[in-house]
């Protein structure tokens, strides 16, 4: 007697069939789960860097006031810097003229920058807050900080990123940073 037919033919059983489609399932998801995190990450990365070069560029403008200024009124919150007024090669002129350059930081909006008599413009916006430390030389009657160390924290924000894990911050807001610089008055007579 024969066999019939049916009992040789080759192919999954129905249960093979179910258990590699739940493994496919499986597998896509976690690639699927890698990439959206990868996606975020990637997000969070980029708004760090932008926050980390706007501030940098404010501090370096805000180092290079101190640096050239030949006075200086500092607050915790603030600076009044009297700086020359001659453009980089330009022919010396005595006295020197000078203009006031003014930076005031209110905690939670921003620190400005303000020339002479002109309007104060936003540099670091999304601020937390920022100190400003004088040093004062020793030894002579002081008039003006020799050196000023500049800290401020500001919030990063991501247009992706949703509240933090304890769901305190607003929609969007990552974190936090903080950035410390200084720099001495180069051209304060001491």
């Amino acid at each position: 007697m024969q066999a019939p037919d049916h009992l040789h033919e080759s192919g999954f059983t129905l249960v093979e069939l179910l258990v590699a489609m739940a493994l496919a399932f499986v597998v896509l998801g976690g690639s699927f789960y890698v990439a959206a995190a990868s996606f975020r990450n990637s997000n969070v990365i980029e708004s760090r860097a932008t926050t980390t070069d706007r501030v940098q560029r404010a501090l370096d403008l805000l180092v290079h006031d101190i640096e050239h200024a030949t006075s200086a009124t500092v607050s915790a919150t603030g600076a009044t810097l009297v700086v020359p007024a001659t453009a980089p090669g330009a022919a010396a002129v005595t006295p020197t003229p000078t203009t006031t350059v003014t930076w005031a930081c209110t905690a939670n909006t921003s620190c400005t920058r303000k020339v002479g008599a002109g309007s104060a413009i936003p540099q670091i916006t999304g601020l937390v807050s920022a100190t400003l430390t004088p040093t004062y030389a020793t030894g002579a009657v002081a008039t003006a900080p020799s050196y000023v160390n500049v800290q401020v924290q500001v919030r990063v924000v991501s247009e992706f990123a949703g509240a933090n894990a304890a769901g305190a911050s607003p929609a969007g807001v990552t974190g936090t940073m903080v950035f410390d610089d200084g720099a001495a008055l180069r051209n304060f007579a001491r």
